[in-house]
């Protein structure tokens, strides 16, 4: 990402959700949204034209599962940030898509708002400067699962920055 703007991709089935998203996002200064796509081959197509610097992805889309677009997401654009935002948070779907490409796996109903955070640090002089940096908001023991659903343990906002 050369420029100073963040371009996004919203990717989920539901429209209600697009447009929350795309809400929220949008009245960050320097976020454009370059599409909201309810279906995988769309998004795909997306992806590879305007090779956005953040996409958020819901596991459920209305053609195929998200998880099996991860990697081609990545394969079209590297430096693509993805974060997966789903109300399918079972410890087994969070471990596949982090070992898929995913940077980020949250609960929808949860952690909507942690997407802002996420966009707004990358507009961020400081992520900016050097790239394999990523936006952290869990302590070591929050990455421990005793096998059963994820459960993020610390509601409080904590910014760690990680080398990927």
């Amino acid at each position: 990402m050369q420029s100073n703007k963040l371009t996004i991709l919203i990717m989920d089935d539901s429209e209600i959700i697009q447009e929350r998203l795309k809400e929220i996002l949008c009245k960050i200064d320097g976020v454009e949204c370059v599409g909201k796509v309810t279906n995988s081959g769309e998004g795909l197509d997306l992806v590879s034209s305007c090779k956005p610097g953040l996409v958020v992805l819901d596991i459920r889309l209305a053609d195929r599962v998200g998880m099996d677009i991860i990697k081609k997401i990545k394969h079209f654009s590297p430096h693509t940030i993805v974060v997966v935002l789903t109300n399918y948070t079972f410890s087994a779907y969070r471990i596949h898509c982090m070992s898929l490409g995913a940077d980020y796996f949250m609960d929808k109903s949860l952690e909507f708002s942690k997407v802002r955070d996420i966009a707004e640090y990358m507009l961020t002089p400081e992520y900016r400067k050097g790239p394999g940096r990523r936006y952290d908001y869990s302590d070591s023991k929050d990455m421990v699962d005793s096998g059963k659903r994820y459960k993020p343990g610390v509601r409080t906002r904590r910014m760690v920055h990680k080398d990927l």
